[in-house]
């Protein structure tokens, strides 16, 4: 039986998984199937051709309104899909979890409440230390809905966070891991992002925090004690999930 590569968003999906980047991860992996979860409340379940691969996944990918709920009410999103997703399509566990950016969270939660159903979680640049910037979006979010999740994300939050959340109370399946991986940005326009908010998130953490990042989150939020770091890319926040280096380097780990 295929094992199973779940897959979980960022931050609004506003930096969504790219088409190559998932055909890659199931070409490199023929024994696993992709499976993708949105965080929003709809419970669909579909399937879809991604260059003659097939992923199933559960939720909207549009519009961006996913992954805008406190980290708590998200994996409690992920626990059902995921349920209704193995009772309609037989996946197999245990299982495997990529977790971009926030989603790295939901999977460090996903994998502690689910004690041996998640076997390696892979968290790709995601803010395991917070990230100044969520201190600075505060008002803006608040005003658009999403205040608390972001909330979530400040340094002093994120401190909390592990300390109430340490990898050593996950209970992985046999021979599991936790993985980071990180991007670096060098504030030029090829660092835009969605909507020039990784252009000007790395200038405001350059400038303002002396921080080096992949223009979201620092270079040293993204690794955590405990973890196994697979190295670092000269892709920034956006583009890590979108080149197939980053699918192919992951691929590696979940090989074994």
């Amino acid at each position: 039986m295929q094992r199973t590569l779940l897959l979980i968003h960022g931050l609004l999906n506003w930096h969504p998984w790219r088409r190559r980047f998932l055909r890659e991860l199931a070409l490199a992996l023929p024994g696993h199937q992709v499976v993708l979860v949105y965080t929003d409340a709809c419970t669909r379940v579909w399937r879809r051709d991604v260059g003659g691969i097939t992923v199933f996944g559960c939720g909207r990918d549009w519009p961006y309104l996913s992954g805008r709920q406190a980290l708590s009410v998200q994996v409690q999103r992920v626990q059902r899909k995921w349920d209704l997703l193995r009772r309609q399509h037989g996946l197999a566990a245990p299982i495997d979890v990529i977790g971009h950016s926030l989603g790295g969270l939901v999977a460090r939660l996903f994998a502690e409440q689910e004690s041996g159903l998640v076997r390696h979680v892979v968290t790709v640049a995601t803010p395991h230390h917070g990230t100044p910037l969520a201190t600075q979006g505060l008002q803006l979010a608040g005003c658009l809905g999403w205040g608390q999740v972001l909330r979530e994300l400040t340094p002093a939050a994120m401190a909390e966070f592990n300390r109430d959340h340490p990898l050593q109370k996950l209970r992985l399946a046999p021979g599991g891991r936790v993985f980071t991986l990180r991007g670096r940005a060098d504030g030029t326009l090829r660092n835009w992002g969605t909507c020039g908010e990784v252009w000007y998130g790395f200038r405001i953490l350059s400038r303002r925090y002396g921080q080096a990042s992949d223009g979201l989150v620092p270079h040293d939020s993204a690794c955590l004690d405990g973890a196994v770091h697979l190295g670092d890319f000269p892709y920034d926040h956006r583009a890590l999930i979108h080149r197939v280096q980053v699918a192919r380097r992951i691929a590696e780990v979940l090989h074994e």
